[in-house]
């Protein structure tokens, strides 16, 4: 008698006297090919059984023979779930756990030496995870979204479209999850001229409220709009969108995450993109049209004011580094390199003389009146790098001027340590539910080189690796021994290893002392802690009158 059991998702086995002659997902052949499975089949010995199993797919195949057994033995007359459910609560839980999601059988005739019998299976037992962004690349297309589509958007789509999803090409609600998750997460995806000059004035602020006054948990800062610049200047301005411009939200888990330049963003943003559906998410994200729709700082007040003042219900984070080996990053990132950003070079007039030494003392400079508007910096280049204020360029800006830590930090919930990603990130995705969905079902993907030398800023055709181990979102590689925050695209400058080539002790003093005295503190505070620290804890022990 051959049987063949029909699992969802388009597995299917064949079995013939116990022997798996055949299996396939979407025409690809299993590993169980001519495997046996246990030869007792009865209930009593389903505990020797389960230790003796090496596999535990062979093992679940058993179990339903063991269904099937009975069903056969009682000619159709017994109610199956009567016995088959009894005999399955003798298994391990794993397998109790997924038998009981058996939902229904059919039989053209009771009598029959062949029949078709369908089930429903856990998706972590048989299936790969149905995260959107890892189902099988079906179409090849890429495309401006739907959802953008008749709106003034760029039409190169190399640099800010979507790839390999269909939906993204043809569902004007993507990349949102639902209807009413547009609905409630609009953007302000156009201005009129009065919002437009509003906006302005609050971003090129008074230049001495650009050096805001470090309180870490003022009572009156409340509501985002106390702060200087408030939300919203990316919508006028170009990279010096004031510190808003990085917060990203992710509306099911009520999660808003600020992400700091040189503080692993990129990685972030990907994560971001996955969690939406991107199939091409390992891409260079910062382009992308489709991660527009969850930047903080484009949202309407009305949602920002929500998002910021429900405590009870969303949840900040941030990630923190090593104030001295970030502004190093930026360095060698943004300036030092031949590969360096030609419009960073060209905004503030660096050349290929322009030392290490140069640049921290430049930022020691007194303070030029400059605003966070790109056009009116470039009236004086060397402005956006005179002194450290809310409108500096995000890649050397202090991290507390990000996202209103240096006045609210007691708002955000949790505060990691990117050199422990890999448990700070699994924690921080298990307290908002993102875990056991998206993030350890990450896998690093690869990025087509345009060219032979040189990444092409607007590459998109990527895709997840074919890595068979889901290494999880910021987890180590246990093979390569690194998480894949080191790898991202040439981003990784090791400028925790260059530190002694780089810094004089009093070049160092310099930065941790002075010029990121703040960040310093914090960074202090959180460095090699195994769990996350909570924000309002660390603002009650920085504040001199306490929170």
């Amino acid at each position: 008698m051959s049987l063949q059991l029909k699992l969802l998702k388009g597995h299917y086995f064949e079995v013939d006297s116990g022997r798996v002659i055949h299996g396939k997902r979407q025409g690809i052949a299993l590993k169980m090919r001519g495997s046996r499975c246990p030869r007792a089949l009865s209930p009593r010995n389903v505990a020797r059984n389960y230790l003796m199993a090496k596999n535990q797919r062979i093992l679940f195949i058993c179990w339903i023979i063991t269904i099937l057994s009975i069903w056969i033995a009682t000619d159709g007359d017994e109610d199956i779930s009567d016995s088959a459910f009894n005999t399955m609560n003798y298994g391990p839980p794993a397998i109790r756990k997924d038998a009981h999601q058996f939902v229904s059988h059919q039989s053209n005739n009771s009598q029959s030496d062949s029949f078709n019998m369908q089930i429903h299976v856990q998706d972590l037992i048989l299936d790969p995870p149905t995260t959107e962004a890892l189902r099988p690349i079906s179409y090849n297309n890429c495309c401006i979204p739907a959802i953008m589509m008749g709106s003034a958007n760029p039409n190169d789509i190399k640099c800010f479209g979507t790839c390999y999803n269909e939906r993204a090409c043809s569902d004007p609600t993507y990349p949102y999850s639902s209807l009413e998750e547009r609905e409630k997460f609009g953007q302000l995806v156009t201005l009129d001229p009065y919002q437009i000059n509003l906006t302005k004035c609050r971003c090129l602020a008074e230049p001495e409220w650009l050096i805001p006054n470090v309180t870490w948990c003022s009572k009156s800062a409340k509501g985002i709009y106390g702060s200087n610049p408030s939300p919203g200047c990316s919508l006028v301005s170009d990279s010096h969108g004031g510190p808003w411009q990085h917060v990203f939200v992710f509306p099911s888990a009520k999660l808003a995450f600020c992400g700091i330049p040189k503080v692993g963003i990129t990685k972030w943003i990907q994560f971001a993109r996955f969690a939406a559906g991107a199939k091409d998410y390992p891409s260079i994200p910062h382009y992308k049209l489709d991660i527009e729709f969850f930047r903080y700082d484009k949202m309407d007040p009305l949602i920002q004011q929500e998002i910021w003042q429900n405590e009870k219900e969303w949840t900040w984070a941030v990630f923190i580094r090593d104030p001295a080996e970030r502004v190093l990053s930026a360095y060698l990132d943004k300036v030092a390199t031949k590969s360096g950003q030609a419009n960073v070079k060209r905004l503030y007039g660096f050349d290929r003389f322009f030392s290490f030494e140069d640049f921290i003392k430049r930022l020691n400079l007194t303070y030029i009146e400059s605003g966070c508007a790109t056009k009116e910096l470039e009236k004086k280049p060397e402005s956006g790098m005179t002194g450290l204020t809310l409108c500096s360029n995000p890649h050397w800006r202090p991290q507390i001027m990000s996202c209103g830590l240096y006045e609210r930090l007691d708002r955000f919930k949790f505060v990691g340590d990117i050199h422990n990603s890999p448990d700070h990130t699994r924690e921080l995705l298990k307290a908002v539910g993102l875990w056991e969905s998206h993030g350890k079902h990450f896998i690093n993907g690869g990025v087509t080189r345009d060219g032979k030398t040189r990444l092409h800023d607007c590459s998109i055709k990527s895709y997840p690796s074919t890595h068979k181990e889901h290494v999880g979102f910021q987890q180590k590689d246990q093979v390569f021994n690194f998480t894949a925050s080191n790898t991202v695209y040439g981003h990784a400058t090791g400028s925790k290893d260059k530190m002694e080539s780089y810094y004089t002790p009093d070049l160092l003093k310099l930065v941790r002392e002075k010029l990121y005295a703040d960040d310093d503190k914090l960074y202090q505070m959180v460095s090699g802690m195994k769990k996350l620290s909570r924000g309002e804890e660390l603002a009650a022990l920085l504040s001199d009158s306490g929170c």
